[in-house]
């Protein structure tokens, strides 16, 4: 798959889990706010914990934060 972008790209690729970023032969870091959202949803939609407390959990980290 070409977009130009990653052609070439070397290091590691940190992204929401859009399917088509998998195609590339790169190391992929999800992003954790993202992650947490998707974690979230399938508490409120599906009423699955996953093994988590999602009521303790934060909504997401805001840039600067520790």
């Amino acid at each position: 798959m070409e977009m130009g972008i990653l052609d070439g790209f070397k290091g590691y690729a940190v992204h929401d889990c859009w399917a088509s970023y998998f195609r590339f032969a790169i190391l992929h870091v999800l992003c954790g706010a993202h992650f947490l959202r998707e974690l979230i949803h399938a508490h409120e939609q599906h009423q699955q914990m996953l093994g988590l407390e999602v009521d303790h959990l934060p909504a997401g980290r805001q840039e600067g934060d520790r």
